[in-house]
């Protein structure tokens, strides 16, 4: 079985050298860059599942290169490593297309365990309280569809109006859940802990920043909200 490859983008040399030597410890193939200029050329290659991205970077910042590579259709599983704690700086990093991010400090083992999370996550296909084998799902469940919406769960692909529409994982799945969960109010603590798929230390407006993404990929302007939010509760997707 092919192994795991991993880009990790970080400046501080003992940082970057005890990240590279626990991930490879773990079993994955790890390439690790210092500045963001190399980082992007290298992700370009397309060769990397995971992107472990230091937000601080000379030649162009984590955020920089997070943006230009989602520009170009990149859909690396992103992780953001910052040492910043605003909440409107982690709001800014999932917007520019980040799937996490993760605060300095922080234990190489909580690295491990996210990225073995998102891994178990994209080998199994999350239905409400049951777990399938993405080869187990029937003909009729890997193609589902939420009004002018088409889901291909196992190629990960999304279609509004039989045009493709770009999402990352987070993004998929998210909307996955809530159309297999339409016309149910879910709360972002069940979000959270459900979607992202193991105990989540980040504040609840990751999940306002992701709904915001789905709606500017999948609402018209002039169409109705199909993501409902229930004031101090969550979000819920209109029943068809």
């Amino acid at each position: 079985m092919a192994q795991i490859e991993i880009l990790l983008v970080e400046d501080e040399a003992s940082l970057q050298r005890l990240l590279k030597y626990d991930l490879e410890q773990s079993g994955f193939k790890v390439t690790a860059v210092d500045n963001g200029q190399e980082a992007y050329e290298q992700a370009l290659t397309g060769k990397y599942e995971f992107i472990l991205l230091d937000w601080m970077l000379p030649k162009m910042t984590g955020l920089e290169v997070c943006r230009k590579l989602r520009e170009k259709g990149n859909t690396s599983y992103i992780i953001m490593i910052t040492a910043k704690s605003e909440e409107f700086d982690m709001i800014e990093g999932l917007s520019e297309g980040a799937d996490d991010y993760i605060r300095k400090p922080f234990s190489t083992r909580e690295v491990v365990a996210r990225i073995k999370a998102v891994m178990r996550r994209k080998k199994t296909f999350v239905l409400p309280t049951i777990e399938y084998e993405l080869t187990e799902l029937s003909d009729e469940e890997q193609i589902m569809s939420y009004r002018t919406i088409t889901i291909d769960a196992q190629r990960y692909e999304v279609y509004l109006e039989n045009k493709k529409v770009d999402m990352t994982l987070t993004e998929f799945e998210l909307l996955v859940y809530m159309v297999k969960n339409q016309g149910k109010v879910l709360s972002r603590d069940h979000l959270l802990g459900t979607v992202w798929g193991y105990e989540y230390d980040g504040d609840t407006r990751t999940v306002d920043v992701y709904i915001f993404k789905l709606r500017e990929k999948l609402e018209h302007d002039n169409g109705p909200r199909l993501f409902k939010t229930i004031r101090g509760v969550g979000y819920m997707l209109e029943k068809e």
